[in-house]
């Protein structure tokens, strides 16, 4: 019988066109087959699937994150556990309250570092060097697939969205996540380890910047009719959302949405900003024009080194130089060309090849577990009726098999 992989994806968005590429490459190069399942709506399938050869998870702090618990649960500490660490540029707040703590992060699971600070990071946090291994990013990779298709996705979206052949694409995947959420939601960040003092003022100061940010994205779309700004929300935030958050009428030519993935509007934009998300690390890592818009000074414990890498504007004025002094081309010859894909699809091959599944003790579920299960499964089906949390929609996809299973 074939090996087999579970992936858990939390993001749909973020991860599952990744994590399809190196699930077909195992299935094609190394004879391997992968199960992709989606945390919120999948993993009661845990309660009846067979062990696999490995789990992958998409991140992990402390041995009670979901789905971990549960795998650990069911199999003791000896099933093996891959961590992509799908966030890996941390401010120094982050750092603290992501960093893996507990016995099996630190002394069991596996992690794949896009560079030598993450794995300097993990190291540091106390996991064993020798369960690290540098795979370069994953989002540039894709980038360097997808810029292939430039000329598909641009007729694709100019189409759909009705954007003129000459106007500019400034595409804004903004990370104000904090100033959508509820002060109970602070709170059990708070419960869960996040800094109190820094929890509420990072609450405060993205309320603050997002006001901002809304006021002066209207006028530079006013001022530059030329430009076609594309406002994408943060995973957790909802297109209605920010429509709520505009106290005046859009101009025509600014879209909100959540269509299309982040790597697609990357490759077709022209220029690419935000407050502090990753996403222009990564467009200015692949050569494309980007910056970040920060109306007040970011608090230290908020600032990333990478951010000091890329032009930051407090006002229109900033950007009306910046912009008004760019020489467009849709050339993007720069940037990293690393194959992330193959690197993981290798490391998890030696990981299946080293595992022994058959060690493995199995563990029934009993009633704390399967009514958190019950949980999952109803609230997945709230979702899938548009009757609750309708926003993580976007997250959904069927559960998926690459590879025979026989």
């Amino acid at each position: 019988m074939r090996p087999i992989v579970y992936f858990f994806i939390e993001h749909k968005t973020r991860e599952y066109e990744t994590v399809a590429r190196i699930a077909h490459l195992l299935d094609q190069k190394h004879s391997i087959s992968s199960r992709i399942l989606s945390i919120p709506f999948h993993s009661h399938y845990l309660m009846w699937l067979p062990p696999p050869d490995l789990m992958v998870v998409p991140f992990g702090m402390d041995e009670q994150d979901w789905p971990l618990r549960a795998i650990l649960h069911r199999y003791d500490f000896k099933m093996p556990v891959l961590n992509m660490c799908w966030e890996q540029l941390l401010s120094d707040c982050n750092k603290d309250y992501k960093r893996p703590r507990g016995e099996f992060l630190l002394n069991h699971m596996r992690y794949i570092a896009w560079d030598v600070p993450f794995q300097d990071y993990l190291i540091k946090s106390g996991v064993d060097p020798s369960h690290i291994s540098i795979a370069s990013n994953p989002n540039v990779s894709l980038l360097a697939v997808k810029q292939r298709q430039y000329v598909h996705f641009n007729q694709q979206f100019r189409h759909q969205f009705g954007i003129a052949h000459d106007q500019t694409i400034c595409f804004l995947p903004m990370n104000y996540a904090w100033a959508f959420i509820s002060e109970r939601t602070v709170q059990n960040r708070i419960d869960r380890g996040y800094d109190p003092d820094q929890a509420v003022a990072y609450h405060s100061f993205s309320k603050q910047s997002l006001e901002r940010f809304l006021t002066v994205v209207v006028e530079i779309a006013k001022t530059y009719p030329e430009l076609f700004i594309v406002l994408r929300p943060h995973p957790g935030v909802s297109v209605d959302q920010y429509l709520d958050a505009f106290d005046v009428p859009l101009p025509a030519n600014i879209k909100v949405t959540t269509q299309g993935t982040v790597q697609d509007w990357v490759v077709v934009s022209d220029l690419v900003g935000s407050s502090w998300s990753t996403v222009v690390y990564d467009a200015f890592k692949f050569g494309k024009p980007a910056f970040l818009f920060q109306p007040f000074a970011l608090p230290d414990w908020l600032d990333v080194d990478w951010m000091h890498d890329v032009p930051r504007f407090q006002d229109q004025s900033h950007f009306d130089a910046w912009y008004t002094s760019l020489a467009l081309d849709q050339g993007c010859d720069a940037g990293e060309r690393n194959d992330y894909f193959s690197s993981v699809a290798d490391h998890i091959h030696f990981m299946v090849s080293s595992s022994d599944a058959t060690a493995l003790n199995v563990h029934a579920y009993g009633w704390s577990y399967r009514y958190r299960f019950l949980r999952f499964f109803i609230r997945a089906l709230l979702m899938l009726l548009k009757i609750r949390n309708r926003n993580f929609l976007r997250d959904y996809f069927k559960a998926e098999t690459i590879g025979s299973t026989k």
